[in-house]
């Protein structure tokens, strides 16, 4: 049996995971991912379900430090989905995604387009504004501008982090 059924399965019946294509994909494109949406999942596969053996031993003091030290990058990639879900709420854009390129090198945390005012949206999501760069923000999006036709768009880059969660709300209101 081929994973394709399975993935389906849990991609439409059960809501474990979801597929995602670079913004500038078509819809029949292989270049795709897949990741669990369900928070609980990606808490548990990511520190409980790796570090099985720790658990067996009830070794939680083990548990607890590596829980405190890569939670910051755990919860980023949640932050990253506050923000989309906050820009998609919005209304203000028709097209909502990622970017990355074939070799997994470029990659852009939220791309947003709104066609109608033709409007370019570029963001990368931190935990602390003081960690964004934006001169490897400006190269990513060469990179992205060679694949999207977009010509005759504003082009806006930003940082989204908790330093601004307020602000970015503020400007993205449901």
């Amino acid at each position: 049996m081929g994973v394709g059924p399975a993935l389906d399965k849990l991609e439409n019946e059960f809501d474990i995971i979801a597929r995602q294509r670079p913004i500038h994909a078509k819809e029949n494109s292989r270049n795709l991912r897949y990741s669990l949406v369900d928070p609980f999942l990606l808490f548990w596969f990511h520190f409980i379900h790796a570090n099985r053996s720790a658990v067996e031993m009830e070794n939680f003091s083990y548990l607890h430090q590596l829980i405190a030290r890569d939670f910051d990058t755990f919860s980023g990639k949640q932050l990253e989905g506050l923000f989309v879900a906050q820009l998609k709420h919005s209304g203000q854009f028709n097209r909502i995604g990622s970017y990355w390129d074939n070799k997994g090198e470029h990659e852009i945390d939220i791309v947003a387009i709104n066609d109608l005012e033709k409007r370019l949206l570029v963001a990368e999501v931190k935990r602390q504004s003081k960690r964004f760069k934006p001169e490897q923000l400006a190269a990513k999006t060469e990179q992205l501008l060679q694949k999207l036709n977009c010509q005759g768009y504003s082009l806006e880059q930003r940082c989204f982090s908790l330093d601004n969660l307020e602000q970015v709300f503020a400007e993205f209101p449901k």
